[in-house]
């Protein structure tokens, strides 16, 4: 990826130049994909895709693109799409330690499984 600092969808809304917004893919009218983050959401055009990550891409899958806002057509074209990048349970739940993944009664098991 060429950029260092993230967008949100609300921000793109009159931007020039090019840009990386990090989201989740979804359909929100039929036959428009769309990416949406916790400010909103923007139409995005896949046509013009020249670098991909492997991986699966399907609706509701977590993504990073870059790319430039058309704004004559409030669409942003994607240049580059993929996957980001993977982090080790351990550190999410170390981040997240205020939430519980699992029911009360099922994080005991968990603990033993993964000693």
């Amino acid at each position: 990826y060429d950029c260092t600092e993230l967008t949100n969808t609300q921000e793109l809304i009159g931007t020039k130049g090019k840009k990386c917004i990090f989201g989740m893919l979804c359909e929100l009218y039929e036959g428009k994909i769309y990416l949406q983050d916790t400010s909103g959401s923007v139409q995005i055009d896949l046509s013009n895709v020249k670098i991909t990550t492997i991986g699966l891409f399907t609706f509701n899958c977590f993504v990073l693109c870059d790319g430039y806002m058309n704004n004559n057509r409030n669409v942003f074209q994607v240049e580059t799409i993929g996957h980001p990048p993977y982090e080790k349970r351990k550190k999410t739940i170390k981040s997240f330690n205020n939430l519980h993944f699992l029911p009360f009664n099922k994080q005991q098991i968990m603990m033993e499984l993964e000693q």
